[in-house]
């Protein structure tokens, strides 16, 4: 164990041979950073892939760089891996999505908020569309003032961070919480959101960057989020949902709700199944015809809501 390591950058791979080099060159290209403080752990995820010279390119460039190789149960068996052998060892610990990258300054902004000691680090990032060559910055400060939000009563904490903010890109946990928090359920996908969440709820100080950091690539067409919607898909999407209304989410469901093409997709899946009855997404929602009936009211509201906080707050 080297005591030296700040961050540990786990890097999930599968599926993902023609983006994996432009991800660890936006690693190893860092503005002043001090690559020998860093950590980079990659996981193969039962992909066949030869990434023999891949990892031999790297770990000429990178003192500490490993690879260990895994039977398939998706990103969340892969952090159980590293947790449960516990491999990491930086003060803080980060995942970047073998189809995402960093930007050039990404490492030395957050090493400048390494020293407030606090659980979380987060900075905003874009919405990258790599084949258009189009970004869009995405904030993470939407919902930062009390009195613009829909559910008043909330903590302060929750309010900042429980935003359509779930992806793992440029989020830093503390090494000790990101071992204290469960297992993540294998197998199925979207399981950034429970480690998200379930380290924010052990998280007693967080602080935030606004400044977009890293790109999460959008379109990737084998990613979880661009793969046809079918039964399973739905039933996953249904326990996220309802995972994040048990956790204080509420106001993420209820935002996924009023995003036209998710409703769209989820009703035609429901149709062709026919088991929309079935399908409740907690007490609170019930299904998405529910939602669907308020929807254009809420986004004519929501527009000039959205406009007033853009005053208020400065976005990157």
């Amino acid at each position: 164990m080297n005591k030296n390591i700040l961050f540990s950058v786990i890097l999930p791979f599968y599926d993902t041979l023609e983006t994996i080099d432009e991800t660890m060159e936006s690693v190893v290209n860092q503005e002043n950073f001090d690559l020998d403080t860093l950590q980079v752990i990659l996981v193969n995820d039962g992909d066949n892939a030869d990434l023999s010279e891949f990892v031999g390119k790297y770990k000429k460039k990178i003192k500490h760089f490993e690879f260990y190789k895994k039977e398939n149960g998706n990103w969340g068996s892969i952090i159980n891996f590293v947790r449960n052998k516990k491999i990491a060892h930086g003060k803080y610990i980060t995942i970047l999505d073998s189809d995402d990258k960093l930007t050039k300054n990404a490492l030395s902004e957050f090493t400048k908020i390494s020293e407030t000691n606090c659980d979380i680090l987060t900075a905003n990032f874009y919405w990258w569309k790599a084949k258009k060559e189009r970004k869009i910055p995405i904030p993470v400060y939407w919902l930062f003032f009390k009195k613009y939000h829909l559910l008043n009563k909330i903590d302060k904490k929750i309010h900042l961070l429980h935003t359509p903010f779930h992806q793992p890109l440029c989020k830093f946990y503390k090494k000790e919480n990101f071992y204290l928090i469960p297992n993540c359920e294998e197998h199925v996908s979207y399981q950034d959101i429970f480690v998200y969440n379930e380290n924010l709820k052990i998280a007693k100080s967080f602080c935030h960057i606004k400044k977009c950091l890293g790109y999460y690539r959008t379109d990737r067409p084998h990613s979880s989020s661009n793969i046809d919607w079918n039964i399973n898909k739905l039933f996953v999407w249904k326990n996220v949902l309802e995972y994040l209304d048990k956790n204080n989410c509420t106001c993420i469901a209820i935002f996924y709700f009023l995003i036209k093409n998710f409703i769209k997709r989820y009703e035609k899946c429901l149709l062709e199944n026919k088991q929309w009855q079935k399908i409740l997404i907690h007490k609170k929602f019930k299904c998405c015809y529910v939602w669907k009936i308020v929807n254009p009211i809420v986004k004519f509201a929501s527009f000039f809501w959205f406009r007033k906080i853009k005053q208020i707050v400065k976005f990157i």
